[in-house]
């Protein structure tokens, strides 16, 4: 018995006391270990906290998915005004329109007007401000043929053919169908051209995207693109005997804002191509918008996952390739929907929207590119 003040406390009461102050002392020591460790190594965590981290991690990366950073690249592919359908005309044109381009109060459709571009101004230009604001980084494509180029039907066909002469060019081929008169004098010797040629598939276009001259208007951008002077522009298609349907066979243009009717063609031969501008700015999510679906847009998206017809090998770092196609149009409809089949095998994201906002959503939240667009069955 324990005496205190002269009070005598029962044996009982004592031990009880030692097992309280012992339990005490031992919950002081396994706090003070278990605070040491990390979050993931606490004794008795709760068995549901491994759940809630891997969502939390899943919330932070789909939110982290939904907004653009430097890592991220906008690619304006080829909206020239000589691929644009007839269009109004409005206040603030990028550059001069005079009267030789106006058709009844208009802009006049271009050499190759694709069906449908005038509704993708206004979503493409939603991209490049959200872009912009940002401060990611936005490339453009720019088709810039000399007089005479490769691509031309008209180039050779007085001589070769002469009841089917056109005095602006026409669409030739594909080659074997005599019906369109498809001239071979004088045709591109690209790798792309060449494949395309050997499959029975190359086609020659009308005098389209000229540098020089009175025709240079459809080389430029279409007045109400929102080119900005932080855009880096690429051109191809500049060589006589080259061409080249994907952005990817473009060189750094040298010239400034607005980007579209000068360049040394010399000087060009030695810039940094579209890969290497790429590469050097560590771009994970490239997003592509443009024109046409079913030929340079086509190219140009293959190329950047590294399955196009030139054999070029993908851009390192990109880990995404996204083909909007809300803020893109075909010409022909049964090429463009094999177009998309086409992506679609080779693994890029087909969102069917517009607008950046919706279109982050929406890959944001698939999971797989076949969620979007399912590849032909062959390819599953």
């Amino acid at each position: 018995m324990l005496c205190i003040a002269g009070m005598a406390i029962p044996d009982r009461i004592v031990k009880g006391w030692a097992s309280l102050a012992a339990v005490m002392i031992y919950s002081s020591i396994l706090f003070t270990m278990t605070a040491a460790l990390e979050p993931d190594t606490i004794i008795h965590e709760s068995p549901y906290r491994g759940a809630e981290k891997v969502r939390e991690l899943e919330a932070l990366k789909a939110a982290r998915c939904k907004v653009f950073t430097a890592k991220d690249a906008l690619l304006v592919v080829d909206v020239q005004n000589d691929f644009m359908e007839q269009t109004p005309v409005y206040p603030n044109p990028l550059h001069p329109i005079s009267e030789s381009n106006l058709c009844s109060g208009e802009i006049c459709s271009g050499a190759l007007g694709v069906p449908g571009s005038s509704e993708i101004i206004a979503p493409i230009n939603e991209w490049i401000n959200a872009f912009s604001e940002a401060g990611s980084r936005v490339f453009a494509s720019l088709d810039w043929h000399p007089l005479d180029h490769c691509s031309f039907c008209r180039n050779g066909t007085t001589a070769s053919n002469p009841t089917h002469s056109h005095p602006k060019g026409a669409i030739c081929g594909p080659q074997g169908k005599e019906t369109e008169n498809f001239d071979y004098t004088g045709k591109c010797t690209d790798e792309e051209s060449n494949d395309a040629f050997e499959t029975n598939t190359l086609m020659q276009w009308p005098n389209h995207c000229q540098q020089v001259g009175d025709a240079a208007f459809g080389s430029r951008f279409h007045p109400y693109l929102a080119v900005n002077p932080h855009f880096t522009v690429v051109k191809k298609g500049f060589d006589l005997t080259l061409d080249s349907y994907s952005a990817f066979g473009g060189v750094e243009s040298k010239q400034g804002f607005p980007f579209d009717t000068e360049d040394d063609i010399e000087s060009l031969k030695g810039q940094r191509d579209l890969k290497a501008l790429i590469e050097e700015a560590g771009i994970e999510r490239l997003f592509v918008v443009g024109l046409a679906t079913d030929f340079c847009v086509l190219h140009t998206a293959l190329d950047a996952v590294g399955k196009g017809q030139s054999n070029r090998s993908a851009p390192q770092g990109v880990k995404q390739v996204v083909m909007v196609q809300g803020a893109a149009r075909g010409v022909i409809p049964a090429l463009t929907s094999a177009a998309l089949d086409q992506l679609a095998a080779a693994g890029v994201w087909l969102p069917t929207t517009a607008s950046p906002d919706k279109t982050l959503e929406v890959v944001c939240e698939a999971g797989h590119p076949s969620t979007l667009h399912p590849p032909p069955k062959e390819e599953l």
